[in-house]
């Protein structure tokens, strides 16, 4: 029963994330990159066929699967948008990093592990927020937007205390990586103009373990 119930949540949130006020900005950028400025006349249409295909995704899964796999189709989606707008503008929107949170919660409570989720999000948030303060403290710049402080918390609803350490672990070494093989690239020396785009790296190492099985 519970995970129907999830199922049924899920739903409404793939229908919805697509359609909100970040989805809307992102979308008409692209088509606007893509096609000119007479492109966002069709913004409308592309936020209706992401909805009505996030919405296809989790029905079919959990049809097919079961509830939680409903649930993980809805993760997926939410976590999906917060890794392109990362990449793209370094942007991790509330609308979505909030209803990350929620289907954690709900998830943890009925699943019954609600204290290693809380501990893994007060575990994943702590940290970040712990170097966001060092960074403005010795070099008065922000390393860490809030935005990664809230999606830490919501991957560590679902991921608990152990992975989430992995998680975190994961996005800085490829963060590190990443950052260093782009400096390699350049002719000359370079300093980002957005810097590294953390959550998205939250983002793809928590989907890369949830597949090999090692999330919770």
């Amino acid at each position: 029963m519970w995970a129907d119930l999830l199922a049924f949540v899920a739903l409404a949130v793939a229908v919805w994330a697509p359609l909100v006020t970040p989805a809307r900005i992102a979308v008409r950028a692209v088509l606007r990159h893509v096609m000119g400025p007479g492109a966002r006349h069709w913004a409308r249409s592309v936020q209706m066929g992401l909805s009505l295909g996030g919405a296809g995704a989790v029905i079919l899964c959990w049809l097919t699967l079961g509830g939680m796999a409903a649930l993980a189709a809805a993760v997926a989606l939410l976590l999906g948008f917060l890794l392109v707008m990362d990449l793209a503008w370094r942007w991790l929107p509330h609308e979505w990093t909030g209803a990350l949170a929620a289907l954690g919660l709900l998830s943890a409570t009925f699943e019954g592990r609600f204290s290693d989720a809380v501990g893994g999000a007060i575990l994943g948030a702590g940290l970040l927020l712990a170097l966001r303060w060092w960074w403005l403290r010795r070099r008065g710049i922000e390393a860490l937007g809030l935005g990664d402080v809230y999606l830490a918390a919501g991957i560590g609803l679902f991921a608990g205390v152990l992975t989430i350490s992995w998680v975190l672990l994961g996005a800085a070494l490829t963060g590190l990586i990443g950052e260093g093989l782009r400096r390699l690239r350049a002719r000359e020396p370079e300093t980002s103009r957005f810097g590294i785009a953390f959550g998205a790296h939250l983002c793809a190492i928590s989907v890369l373990l949830s597949l090999t099985g090692l999330a919770g």
